[in-house]
């Protein structure tokens, strides 16, 4: 599971950041195009807005939109180096603050103070224990009214995710440790356990690369196994924020719905307003936006 260590090391020491994280976009086409055609559509409703929080930005690649959109951007990242990135990306910006923090918690905003917080393309590797953090905070630092527009796993609806873990473990591997590739498959489904310790490692990985050919297994994406659509949903509800909306979707190959996009809001008079959606044409959606967007972009 990809701990807040595993994190930190990750984006700090060993991830080549050279595209500035613009690679993830591939399947859209461009950054751009995946803004523009995919994201700012969704956040529609909330932008412009005075103050706007996005965590995890890595080296900037929502954060140059989000510049426009707002009279103060704050930027919230564990990664020092990803903070010091985006701090000479947009040194020319002067509405912009830069903030590193323990990779959960929100303590050094002001209560109130904010208007959108987002994330995207981030919080898909955090564990519940800090994604909990993270809604205890803005429950506190939206102002009343206030939005959060957040992307995390919803790895954690599928059970046989742990089967895989567990076997990943008795081989003597992990997918959440020692690796420098930020968006691994478990080591099983991928056949990319390592060498080592059990007996019938080759040909448990020859069946896992099997069964992700065949689709019975896809691909985890270094998604966080303990989190799940409706646990997110249950604990912002727990904290006093409104569940609006989740939309469910599958990323990269996969299959399976394996993500979220939460809409949350800092106001109890739409508690009764959630929709669920499970949108599993979102990667075609991308497809499109490639072929058709890439001939104006």
């Amino acid at each position: 599971m990809p701990s807040i260590e595993w994190n930190r090391e990750t984006w700090d020491r060993t991830y080549d950041w050279s595209a500035l994280g613009d690679e993830w976009s591939a399947a859209w086409g461009s950054a751009a195009l995946q803004w523009h055609w995919t994201l700012r559509p969704r956040l529609s409703r909330h932008l412009p807005a005075g103050s706007i929080l996005e965590i995890g930005p890595g080296h900037g690649r929502w954060s140059q939109f989000l510049l426009a959109e707002c009279r103060e951007l704050v930027l919230v990242d564990l990664s020092a180096s990803c903070i010091e990135a985006c701090r000479q990306r947009f040194a020319e910006s002067t509405h912009v603050r830069y903030l590193v923090n323990d990779g959960s918690s929100l303590a050094e905003l002001a209560d109130e103070s904010i208007d959108l917080a987002f994330s995207f393309d981030s919080l898909v590797h955090a564990e519940m224990d800090a994604l909990t953090g993270y809604l205890a905070g803005l429950a506190a630092k939206l102002k009343p009214g206030g939005a959060a527009v957040l992307h995390h796993s919803n790895l954690g609806e599928f059970g046989y995710f742990k089967g895989l873990r567990a076997i990943e473990r008795w081989l003597g591997g992990s997918a959440s440790a020692g690796s420098a590739d930020p968006d691994p498959s478990s080591e099983v489904a991928s056949g990319s356990a390592p060498a080592g310790r059990r007996p019938g490692r080759g040909l448990v990985s020859a069946l896992g690369r099997a069964a992700v050919r065949s689709g019975v297994v896809d691909r985890t994406h270094m998604r966080a196994l303990s989190v799940s659509a409706e646990r997110v949903r249950e604990v912002a509800v727990s904290h006093g924020l409104s569940c609006l909306s989740q939309e469910i979707v599958p990323w990269g190959g996969s299959r399976r719905p394996i993500d979220c996009i939460t809409v949350l809001s800092r106001d109890a008079s739409r508690a009764g307003e959630y929709r669920r959606l499970v949108n599993r044409d979102f990667m075609r959606e991308a497809d499109r936006v490639r072929r058709i967007g890439g001939l104006y972009d």
